[in-house]
Formats: C-alpha cells, structure tokens, sequence
C-alpha cells in the first residue's frame, strides 16, 4: 500500500517543515499525533511483506496495533480522520486473524461518518471473505444509501458484482461427485 500524501509528508523531515502548517490547518489539533497513524500504516505494510516469517509478522502487527491505539487513545471521533483511523485498527485484526474485532472496528468508522463509502466497502469485502453473503450485501446497502452521489454508481455496481458472485454455482457445487456404486 502507498501511503497517503499526508503520511509521505509526515515521514519526511524537510518535506514535513515545508508543509507542516498546511496539513495542521486542514487536520487540525489531530496533526500532532498524526505520525502514530503513519507508523501504524508502515508497519502494515511490513507485516504484509512477511510472507514466511510469522514472528517478524506478528511483531510488525504488534508495533501497529501500538500505533494506532495510541492515535485512537488521544484522537476523538470528531477527527476529519477518525474512520481512517477505525479502518487501519480494522485492517491489523484482519491481518492478526481476528475478523470479529475488525467488524467491529469496521462498524465504528460506518457510525462515525455514515456517508464514508470506503467504510462500508471494508465492511462487506470482510463480511463476503467471511462466507457472510447477506450481511455482505446489507453493509453495501446501507453505504448506497449514505453515499454522496458521486459514488453511487459504484456501490450499484460492487452490490451488482455480488449478487451475480452470490448466484454463481460454489465449486464444491459443481465439482465432479465420486462415483459411490
């Protein structure tokens, strides 16, 4: 994952005190904690890089998990960025193997701002890898309708994309049966 602007500027001392001011005034008193959120996301990045070592894995998810819990601990839900924030804890529970407690932080950024549609698109993708067919398609139609309208016809169509996913035969489905005679 390429990190956000924001984050590429925070993790760059000359280019932090060229823009350091720009970003506090569109952040806010949010900014100073704001590298704790760019850590987080660095080490996700790592810990997805750590295909055959699972401590350094682990170790990496850990340091993240500190990262973000730290910004989330000094932040309030008022932040332009909160949901981003529930979305990256999100995404550590996804990658620890813990998907309830991503859901559940999932959830939290869809309460905070209700018309944040990449809310509700983390939120069904986990439900449909977790076999949650419905509850899938009931998270992208809550989104479709909290949605602005610039991003309508793209939730229409991954609701599209997973109804024609959901009626499409599983390959257990059509898989060959062994002969039993």
């Amino acid at each position: 994952m390429l990190l956000p602007p924001l984050c590429q500027a925070r993790l760059n001392r000359e280019e932090w005190a060229r823009s350091k001011k720009r970003w506090e005034s569109v952040i806010g008193p949010d900014a100073l904690h704001i590298h704790h959120y760019c850590y987080s996301l660095v080490f996700i990045n790592r810990a997805k890089s750590e295909t055959t070592n699972r401590r350094a894995r682990k170790t990496d998810l850990d340091a993240a998990q500190g990262e973000i819990g730290y910004v989330l601990e000094r932040t309030t839900d008022g932040s332009m960025l909160a949901p981003d924030f529930h979305l990256t804890k999100g995404e550590i529970s996804v990658l620890a193997g813990e998907p309830m407690a991503a859901v559940k932080s999932y959830r939290k950024a869809t309460q905070i701002r209700p018309n944040y549609p990449k809310s509700w698109l983390a939120l069904s993708d986990l439900y449909k890898q977790m076999g949650m067919q419905q509850q899938a398609r009931e998270a992208l139609e809550q989104g479709l309708k909290a949605a602005p309208e610039k991003f309508k016809d793209y939730m229409k169509k991954r609701l599209a994309e997973l109804d024609a996913n959901a009626s499409s035969p599983s390959p257990a489905a059509v898989a060959p049966q062994p002969d039993t005679k």
